[in-house]
């Protein structure tokens, strides 16, 4: 029995005095008739439990504030699906994506607990003190997790998306110029100059006689109209890869140039799409969720880490030869301004430093906005009557703008269009951290959570982003008056208030997205072009579905790859 007490505990990672104290009084009578050795293994356990009440003591953190403290054990959370993975593979394998940490939220609420790979601790918090703590006033006292650093270390250098500390302090103030208003008023004639491009191609596509790629033949739409079937997240891919090769660091990849006549597409652009265009295997799950525990897994030989090592060489090699290619930077761009600048302080940037932001750039700009822009328009195809009163805002903007003004204003629906993509569809579903020492978290109602060191914690942003505003595609709620401009600040959870006017696809806190206001611009102007001069609708034959890669990217049902074919033709 008591050797049964202990593989249950052990198994559960449930604390032994939790078990054995409560049955001491049971168990003494019958200790004097069991044989020696069971009365031995009691003996242990009850030792063992006096052990673990001491330490518990020894260990209770300072509590200057009164906080009714809260450990692991006393949090509540969902039981582990499996004693070797926990309940990482629940949440690889959920479908859609996000939908058992909505569930798990909405049952366990702001706090709650659940094992990892080997019993791994994890925590997943939404609580507006909690995440002010984890997010802002101890950001670095949270990094992400050493596996996720070493893996995007080894893929991209250590730029301002894996750099931690005081490296990531001076890495951001030093990048943060290139992303004022005035830096982005000079990209937006590249945002503009490359969505352009995918008009005149999409026009060129819908005259009777076009034939070309990433479309299908001409059929009539329920509109009664002529429509073409158009790949729009390959559009969205190659538009956003030129427009962060210009803007970022000067240098034209022409990807859409490819698009048009069908030549190859540059090396960068083909990498880019193998890494992260297809739905994880099996192997990519197990790496994944090995590195929580064990970050020397990368340094196994495997046909994954040889994948991995190769790729960083190849985008090594890419990047370098790029940067000589790019010419005169200073001041246009991102990386220029960041030399620029560099320069003017007398302090030099290394070649390794200015490579891994250039990575950076690429592999996190490229993504994430080309997702953003293919969900907005498949909601866009999905909801008309968005969709019609969208476009008349956008053209109603356009007629009242004066020539040669520069940018204008942007419609109201247009940002909220775009709020609403991005919590529907938030390209990441949920922050890693990892408690670098034990802390003491904040949760409000003179509650306090003790974490212990090593513990990850979960922020789900596809949650956070339902907060105050849940239920389907509704952008007329973010015209309300609590919703703040987008480009503002977003620190409503510091402020220990609503969460309604946070973006929280771009997280928050010190570390919130540097190229958020980057990201808007670009996506912006794009929706701006394509709603206004053409109409979307799904194709009734197709299923769509949301899939995990390095982001949450749309696709076929049935297909491995990310594509998202909607029926387009010439706005009336």
């Amino acid at each position: 029995m008591s050797l049964s007490v202990l593989a249950l505990a052990l198994a559960l990672a449930v604390p032994l005095d939790r078990l054995v104290l409560p049955l001491l009084p049971t168990l003494l009578p019958v200790l004097a008739q069991l044989p020696h050795l069971a009365r031995l293994t009691l003996h242990t356990l009850t030792l063992y439990s006096l052990l673990a009440l001491a330490l518990d003591s020894y260990n209770r953190p300072a509590n200057p504030n009164g906080y009714r403290i809260l450990r692991y054990h006393d949090l509540p959370g969902p039981w582990p699906t499996s004693l070797v993975w926990g309940l990482e593979k629940a949440l690889y394998d959920d479908a859609p994506p996000g939908k058992l940490l909505d569930a798990w939220s909405a049952k366990y609420g702001g706090a709650y607990r659940f094992r990892g790979v080997l019993g791994a601790k994890n925590i997943t918090l939404t609580l507006p003190s909690a995440l002010h703590h984890v997010l802002t006033t101890s950001v670095y006292t949270y990094p992400k997790p050493l596996g996720g650093r070493l893996w995007l270390g080894t893929l991209l250098g250590e730029g301002v998306l894996v750099s931690e500390g005081e490296k990531h302090a001076g890495q951001r103030k030093r990048m943060a110029r290139a992303f004022t208003p005035q830096a982005l008023r000079g990209m937006h004639e590249v945002f503009e100059q490359c969505t352009g491009k995918v008009v005149d191609a999409w026009e060129a596509l819908l005259t009777p006689t076009a034939a070309g790629k990433a479309a299908t033949p001409a059929q009539d739409d329920a509109a009664g109209g002529k429509a073409l079937s158009i790949d729009v997240q390959y559009w969205a891919n190659r538009l956003s890869l030129d427009a962060i090769g210009l803007a970022g660091f000067g240098y034209p990849f022409g990807s859409l140039d490819s698009a048009v006549d069908g030549s190859e597409q540059h090396p960068l652009a083909t990498t880019f799409d193998k890494l992260t265009d297809s739905s994880g295997t099996y192997a990519a799950f197990v790496l994944r969720a090995v590195l929580f525990v064990w970050p020397g897994v990368l340094k196994m030989p495997s046909k994954r880490t040889k994948s991995i090592g190769e790729v960083r060489k190849k985008l090594g090699a890419e990047v370098k030869r790029v940067r000589q290619e790019s010419g005169s930077l200073a001041g246009r761009t991102v990386i220029g301004i960041l030399e620029q600048q560099a320069a003017e302080e007398g302090s030099g940037i290394d070649d390794d430093e200015i490579e891994a932001q250039i990575m950076t750039l690429v592999f996190a700009g490229y993504e994430t906005t080309s997702c953003a822009i293919s969900w907005a328009l498949y909601e866009l195809a999905l909801h008309p009557a968005s969709q019609a009163a969208l476009r008349d805002e956008l053209r109603a903007s356009a007629s009242a703008s004066q020539p040669g003004s520069g940018p204008q204003p942007h419609p109201p629906l247009l940002d909220a269009v775009i709020r609403e993509t991005l919590r529907l569809h938030p390209p990441v579903l949920d922050l890693h951290r990892e408690a670098e020492t034990d802390d003491l978290v904040p949760l409000g109602d003179g509650r306090a959570l003790w974490v212990d060191k090593g513990t990850v914690v979960y922020i789900p942003l596809n949650v956070l982003g339902n907060e105050g505003h849940p239920g389907p595609w509704n952008p007329e709620q973010w015209l309300k008056p609590a919703a703040s401009a987008i480009s503002g600040s977003t620190g409503s959870a510091g402020s220990g208030g609503s969460s309604t006017s946070t973006v929280w696809a771009f997280s928050d806190g010190p570390r919130v997205c540097i190229g958020r206001a980057f990201a808007m611009s670009e996506i912006r102007t794009v929706l701006s072009a394509l709603v206004s001069g053409f109409e979307f609708a799904p194709d009734p034959a197709l299923e769509v579905e949301p899939f995990v890669s390095f982001v949450v990217r749309p696709k076929v049902r049935g297909d491995r790859r990310s594509t998202l074919p909607l029926l387009v033709r010439k706005a009336a």
